[in-house]
This record gives structure tokens, sequence and C-alpha cells, in this order.
């Protein structure tokens, strides 16, 4: 839900929602309440793989182009998230083929890989303001 004195619905886009493990959908919003702001505000929702960061780099490059891609400014409301590493097959329950370890076998790495290239793509993580 959106304010409509605040926000005007212009578009909803999946164009590239089949490109992903879970999907996602970008909404384009034009910025009502500020005459200033000449720009859209365009926001995705996704998931992104979480079994594997390989998998799931590419899908946040993804997010980040079509973020981009109307011109404006934008939001990317993501569970970005992975299996955690080292755990041991019993604690993976129905899941045994899910990965045990990061990439490269340090347990961070993976994740600071894939929060390296969002930042690339200039996002910023709002968790640490």
């Amino acid at each position: 839900m959106h304010r409509t004195s605040a926000l005007r619905w212009r578009q909803w886009e999946t164009k590239y929602a089949h490109d992903t493990h879970h999907g996602f959908g970008v909404a384009i919003l034009d910025v009502v309440a500020d005459p200033e702001v000449r720009v859209p505000l365009t926001a995705i929702s996704a998931h992104l793989n979480p079994y594997s960061v390989l998998a799931a780099a590419p899908e946040a490059q993804l997010l980040a182009a079509r973020l981009y891609r109307y011109g404006g400014m934008g939001v990317i409301g993501s569970d970005i998230n992975h299996i955690p590493p080292r755990r041991r097959r019993a604690e993976l329950g129905k899941h045994p083929h899910l990965p045990r370890r990061a990439a490269r076998g340090r347990p961070d790495h993976a994740r600071r890989w894939l929060s390296r290239l969002l930042s690339a793509a200039s996002t910023t993580d709002p968790h640490p303001h």
C-alpha cells in the first residue's frame, strides 16, 4: 500500500522475474508529494537464491540493473541470506543437498562477496545506518 497523496502508481514490471530463483517485481512510482522530485521512485521486492552465493550474484546484478532502468531513485527490499556455512547434515533436515560451506571455505566470505557486489552497483544497505 502507498499514500496516493504522496505517490502515484506508474507501472508494475515482472519482465525478468523468471530469470531468478524466486522471482521479483518492480514498482515504478511518481513522487507527487514533492514537486521538486522529477524522477520516479523504483521499488523492487525480491528474495535472492538462498542456496548459492554464485547463483544469487547474477540475481543481485539483475535487480540493480532493473533499479537503475527508470533513471530515478530506488530501493531493493530483499531477503539476501544464505544457508549458514559448516552446518551439519542433520541440521539441514529435509535439505541434505544444501551447501554446508561458504565460498572458498571461509564462513562469511559468501556474504561479504555478495555485499560488495551490491555496493559496486552503488546501492547502500540501510541496516548499518
